[in-house]
């Protein structure tokens, strides 16, 4: 049996030039999957690596397309570290993207980008919103209807 998965040998996140068989890969349903790409925490993000980050209301932190920062605890400072910390990752994602589906790069649309500093393998959940199910971009409860919707820095 042909694998559903695309082990991509990057570490980087730009310069990933893409290749059509990924393409093709991708638009058929297989997952590409890169093992040795990393998001690297500075020093003083290794803070934001614990659970009460989040606001304990919240099922996750997010940024929004306009920068808006929602369901994080800590005062204003931390806050404004933690938006900072996320906006990168949605810099890296993008520059990825831009890399590997240069031709798909129009067709974005932004939309927010989100944190779970917390385990969510034990974490009772609806089906419409469980995180522990593999989801590339929609959950039942926010479907994109076949749209793309990667992370979009503001």
């Amino acid at each position: 049996m042909e694998s559903q998965i695309i082990e991509i040998d990057a570490d980087q996140w730009q310069g990933v030039a893409g290749r059509p068989e990924w393409t093709a890969g991708l638009e058929a349903g297989k997952v590409l999957f890169f093992p040795r790409l990393r998001f690297e925490f500075l020093p003083e993000e290794k803070a934001f690596l614990r659970p009460d980050i989040r606001d304990p209301k919240s099922r996750n932190i997010s940024l929004n397309v306009d920068g808006a920062l929602k369901g994080a605890a800590g005062d204003a400072a931390t806050q404004a570290a933690l938006a900072r910390m996320i906006g990168r990752f949605r810099e890296q994602a993008n520059a990825l993207i831009a890399g590997l589906l240069p031709h798909y790069v129009p067709a974005l649309r932004p939309a927010p980008t989100s944190y779970r500093p917390s385990q969510v393998e034990t974490r009772s959940q609806s089906w419409r919103a469980d995180d522990r199910r593999l989801h590339v971009d929609s959950f039942p409860s926010r479907p994109n209807y076949g749209g793309m919707r990667p992370a979009k820095s503001p």
